[in-house]
């Protein structure tokens, strides 16, 4: 196909950078970035970017194409975009043939309310207006496979179902950020909302930058593991804990790498008709199965899964309250169904035992050579649940 300009929001990201990666790797002529005017942003940029690629076992880090970056300084929170007139004339001048909106809060509390409503919903706003009042024709809303909130069972590549309730605020605020998008839809000549479930890092290399998702959950059970030992010494060598959770649910963990692959293939098909899209694997994995991942990387822990809280002693419910978040993940079951697969699922997306305690113990030895992780979701970085 021709040659393409984008425009992306959230390239210091974890997803976003990623996409950008990808974005390169397909030949766009050019990928407009906006960026935080904060610091040298050519810098952040740069360095996040090559990061990326550098966890995607890219040689060199895409550091020859780096030039086709071009860092815009703007904040999604902002009307215009918070772009110079200079910036925009910029846009105009060179008309991007589409924009990928990345940039979201990956917050989830009642008290962060605000500001996941003002980024995820008030920055989708800010974005859908600026954009179109470019005439950039194309849109590609990167959202979340979880507005499905509380639904069970399949879950079909169409609008949410607001008969079931978001199960928190993150969730709430990427529906309200679809509503915007389909309000909108018309002002453009195609619009996409792609919906990623829970994404780790690749395949090939099992590095990720990210904290949240699976990795906020891992994190979860190494500070559980830290408070236990302040309490009670030794206390894990000698006792299992107990998880509450329904071990047949399904964690539906998307590698990054196939994640950006399969997202840009699906924007670049004439052929991939729908407004829906679920970056998702087809091949979940069982809470029973997840276990290899934690249990193979933090120290001493052992669980025992449990349907009955009444089974819960002082520790495991320690432990549940310190997994609150991630409850109605561990307690439901949900099959996102992909239309364009058919019958024959791409098999590169499976995630053996060995590939999830992999990226688990990879991601838990860069968090402590690095130093401890900080508690709690980053702000505004990539999209996922």
């Amino acid at each position: 196909m021709a040659s393409r300009i984008a425009l992306l929001t959230g390239a210091t990201g974890f997803l976003g950078s990623s996409l950008a990666v990808e974005l390169l790797r397909s030949d766009r002529e050019r990928v407009y970035c906006l960026v935080r005017p904060r610091g040298d942003i050519t810098a952040r940029l740069h360095a996040a970017v090559r990061a990326a690629a550098d966890a995607a076992g890219i040689e060199g880090g895409l550091d020859e194409q780096l030039h086709r970056l071009v860092p815009l300084a703007g904040d999604i929170g902002a009307p215009g975009l918070g772009l110079t007139p200079e910036d925009r004339s910029q846009l105009e001048s060179n008309q991007p043939d589409e924009v990928w909106h990345s940039a979201a809060s990956l917050r989830y509390e009642d008290k962060h309310k605000g500001e996941i409503v003002a980024t995820n919903v008030g920055g989708t706003t800010n974005l859908v207006e600026t954009v179109a009042g470019l005439g950039i024709p194309e849109l590609n809303h990167i959202s979340t496979a979880y507005v499905a909130g509380a639904k069970v069972g399949d879950v079909h590549e169409e609008p949410y179902d607001p008969e079931f309730e978001p199960n928190n605020w993150y969730e709430a605020s990427k529906r309200q950020g679809e509503d915007v998008v389909v309000a909108n839809a018309t002002r453009f000549a195609r619009v996409r909302i792609m919906r990623p479930s829970i994404v780790v890092g690749t395949l090939s290399t099992y590095r990720s930058s990210s904290d949240s998702g699976y990795y906020g959950f891992l994190a979860g059970l190494e500070r559980f593991c830290r408070v236990v030992e302040r309490k009670q010494v030794g206390y894990l060598d000698s006792h299992r804990v107990k998880l509450l959770v329904e071990p047949n649910s399904s964690l539906n963990l998307v590698p990054i790498d196939v994640l950006v692959e399969e997202a840009v293939t699906l924007a670049d098909d004439a052929r991939a008709d729908g407004r829906y899209f679920h970056l998702t694997n087809p091949f979940p994995i069982t809470i029973e199965r997840a276990r290899v991942g934690p249990e193979s990387a933090i120290d001493r822990l052992r669980l025992d899964l449990v349907e009955d809280r009444e089974l819960l002693g002082e520790y495991d419910r320690l432990l549940d309250h310190a997994l609150d978040f991630y409850r109605p993940y561990l307690r439901n079951d949900k099959n996102f169904i992909r239309a364009r697969d058919g019958a024959d699922p791409p098999d590169a997306i499976r995630i053996s035992d060995d590939d999830l305690a992999t990226l688990s113990i990879v991601h838990l030895e860069q968090k402590r050579g690095a130093g401890r992780p900080k508690p709690g979701n980053p702000a505004v970085d990539g999209a996922e649940a």
